[in-house]
């Protein structure tokens, strides 16, 4: 692979998290070229910013994504720390897969279509990281320029 040197490292303002482009050098031959950690956003501030799929109302970054691994009821989801632009619906119990949880919809503000979900309590102690946090899916949400 090389040797690695980090050509940046990007602060996020509303999170302890760290992105770092890394540049490879492969051959002495060869010239740099940048390339991105494994996984990471493909986009030239280092970040991807996430919007509503019917009006582009800009949600949140990829700088708060805490996790990609979760399944909402479109298919994929995210869950993450924080989201702008949203407004939250009626409290609900849902039992889910890791247990039992208080959860709110929440709706673009704008065109009021349903992103996802934010966890507001659960009853399960292994799974109280999740509480204040939400759930972004992905069918709902596109990237934006």
């Amino acid at each position: 692979m090389g040797l690695h040197y980090p050509s940046y490292i990007e602060q996020s303002i509303t999170s302890n998290k760290v992105i770092t482009p890394e540049v490879y050098f492969n051959d002495p031959g060869e010239t740099y070229r940048e390339r991105r950690r494994p996984n990471s956003d493909k986009d030239h501030k280092g970040y991807i910013t996430y919007g509503c799929r019917l009006c582009r109302t800009h949600l949140s970054s990829s700088t708060q994504i805490i996790s990609r691994d979760y399944k909402g009821k479109l298919g994929n989801a995210y869950l993450m720390e924080n989201l702008l632009n949203i407004v939250e619906g009626k409290q609900q119990e849902k039992v889910m897969v890791t247990g039992k949880y208080t959860i709110c919809e929440i709706h673009c503000h704008l065109c009021k279509k349903v992103i996802g979900w934010k966890y507001l309590k659960s009853n399960a102690s292994s799974q109280k990281f999740k509480v204040g946090k939400y759930i972004m899916e992905m069918n709902t949400v596109r990237r934006c320029a």
